[in-house]
C-alpha cells in the first residue's frame, strides 16, 4: 500500500473511533491496527527521507 492509502485506512480508523460506536474489543482491536498503520507510515517516510538525502547529495535524480 502506498503512504497515502495507509494515511486514509488510519484516519477512517480515527474517524470510527471517535465516534465511540465500538465495544471494547472493537477499539482495542482498532487501536492496534492504527498502531500498524502509523509504523508502516513512518517506515514509508524514512524511506522516502533517505532517498531525498542521497539524491540531494549526489545531484542524481535517475530512478534506482
Amino acid at each position: 500500500m502506498t503512504i497515502d492509502e495507509n494515511l486514509e485506512q488510519l484516519d477512517q480508523i480515527v474517524r470510527d473511533m471517535e465516534q465511540g460506536n465500538q465495544t471494547l474489543e472493537e477499539a482495542l482491536a482498532s487501536f492496534e491496527a492504527g498502531i500498524k498503520l502509523i509504523k508502516k507510515c513512518s517506515s514509508q517516510l524514512d524511506r522516502v527521507e533517505k532517498k531525498i538525502k542521497i539524491l540531494s547529495e549526489s545531484g542524481d535524480t535517475s530512478e534506482k
